[in-house]
């Protein structure tokens, strides 16, 4: 059986702080606080989606 996952050539980290790089800076930043115009453009989208579904 063939392993096709590239990144098991790595070798995975031996630490937490060896892994801090890995998280995307977005996730360690606060979310966000969304207007209440884009929470209602949002909403719309969704639901416009949810109609094609």
């Amino acid at each position: 059986m063939q392993n096709y996952n590239t990144d098991s050539l790595n070798t995975l980290p031996q630490s937490k702080d060896e892994t801090d790089h890995l998280i995307p800076l977005e996730k360690k930043t606060t979310p966000i606080e969304l207007t209440t115009d884009e929470k209602l453009r949002r909403k719309r989208w969704l639901e416009s989606i949810s109609d094609c579904v």
